[in-house]
């Protein structure tokens, strides 16, 4: 999509106080494009993700990620 100019100011603003809003998380290596379509199960029972999209960010992302794109079963978030 398009990026307005006018979020520019909105945008540094946030970037300078991310630390503030969020002082004890680290950024964490994630997966970036973690959803059903993005894994499999080996001929062996083991669990495999693939089709990495990988970057820096909170450690909850790729969970929300998996939300956002119909999840997986309540087995996989325990």
């Amino acid at each position: 999509g398009k990026f307005e100019s006018d979020l520019i100011p909105i945008v540094d603003a946030l970037h300078k106080t991310v630390h503030e809003l969020f002082p004890n998380e680290q950024p964490a290596l994630l997966h970036g494009d973690l959803w059903s379509g993005n894994y499999m199960f080996t001929k062996s029972g083991d669990a495999c993700i693939y089709d990495p999209a990988v970057y820096y960010g909170h450690r909850e992302m790729d969970l929300a990620m998996t939300r956002l794109f119909g999840g997986f079963s309540s087995d996989f978030y325990e």
